[in-house]
């Protein structure tokens, strides 16, 4: 079994690089636990309960998200019927509703934003959560890689002290970077720039394709020309749907 975990360049509404991994990993079962909209803290949090509660994990993909990005835990949703800024979902591992990304409405959302939230607090946090899951995943005996979505999800020099610290811990061996430590966002601008639709910043199928073959698998593995000739045909019908030739 194969596991992935992240936000929406993970799982969209359109297929994300998991989707090629089964494709390119033949009779083995891919489970894609990616929520569009998660933080850092719902992924990690999402990737070690899924290193606990599954068997037989061959590798376990981890792709990290916005640093910026929070969530809302409840009970139970009273905002389920008026959200305007967010994901959420009912996660039954933990018997709570989880809004992903952060608070449900955009007035509380901004007010948070404003007044609760800091950049270098919020990236020393995306640190400990990286360390926390990979030593998660190491006493598990857990084969595992790690990717991130964007280039500025992470901090690599003027470190403060205690992030010097966080960091130096750290398996750096096991992140797969585009180039000099960039992600998939910056991947697919610059390679695959016609490959999105208007108002949409998410790449699509084939640039999801190419990030699987030649970043993850480092071009050891590639689809057949009927499946290839399949991801064009289906971009296409997305451009033609929200509006991209």
């Amino acid at each position: 079994m194969i596991i992935t975990n992240g936000c929406s360049f993970t799982r969209y509404k359109w297929e994300c690089w998991p989707h090629y991994i089964k494709l390119l990993e033949e009779n083995t079962l891919v489970k894609n636990f990616g929520m569009s909209g998660s933080g850092n803290e719902t992924i990690s949090r999402m990737a070690v309960n899924n290193a606990l509660k599954f068997k037989d994990i061959k590798k376990f993909y981890v792709m990290w998200s916005g640093y910026d990005r929070y969530e809302i835990i409840e009970n139970k949703s009273a905002y389920e019927k008026v959200a305007d800024a967010t994901y959420s979902r009912w996660d039954p591992d933990f018997n709570w509703h989880v809004w992903f990304g952060g608070h449900p409405l955009k007035e509380h959302h901004r007010y948070y934003q404003k007044y609760f939230l800091n950049e270098d607090h919020n990236r020393f946090r995306t640190l400990e959560r990286i360390l926390y899951t990979q030593q998660h995943f190491q006493q598990l005996g857990i084969d595992y890689a790690m990717m991130i979505f964007k280039e500025d999800v992470l901090k690599h020099e003027n470190l403060s002290a205690a992030e010097k610290t966080i960091y130096n811990l750290i398996d750096w061996t096991k992140f797969i970077f585009y180039k000099d430590k960039k992600g998939l966002w910056e991947f697919a601008k610059e390679n695959f720039p016609n490959e999105y639709v208007d108002g949409d910043e998410h790449p699509l199928p084939i640039a999801h394709y190419e990030w699987t073959k030649q970043i993850i698998y480092a071009n050891s593995k590639e689809l057949n020309n009927d499946d290839k000739k399949a991801i064009i045909t289906k971009t296409q019908r997305i451009k033609d749907k929200y509006g991209r030739s």
